[in-house]
């Protein structure tokens, strides 16, 4: 997130960061640093994010009340890789 003051000494400056920060250039130089996965589209990310951008994701909204405690907890054993102690 980002925000401009409204009274900022050097508005202009703050303009032209936030630009740069939406560029390809910013978007890649924030990812490295950060480690987050960019918005931009055609930002070369680190190698680990790469691996992470292959995997398939399973995305749940707090609407989705389908699913019951018991499939919620088995599917984020799934998701992590993790097993349960029998």
């Amino acid at each position: 997130m980002l925000a401009l003051m409204q009274h900022a000494s050097h508005p202009h400056a703050e303009i032209l960061f936030y630009d740069w920060l939406l560029s390809q250039e910013g978007q890649s130089k924030m990812s490295d640093l950060t480690g987050r996965i960019a918005v931009r589209k055609g930002v070369k990310h680190l190698p680990w994010l790469q691996e992470l951008l292959q995997k398939d994701f399973i995305f749940l909204t707090p609407g989705a009340k389908t699913l019951s405690p018991k499939e919620l907890t088995s599917l984020y054993y799934q998701v992590f890789g993790l097993y349960r102690a029998k």
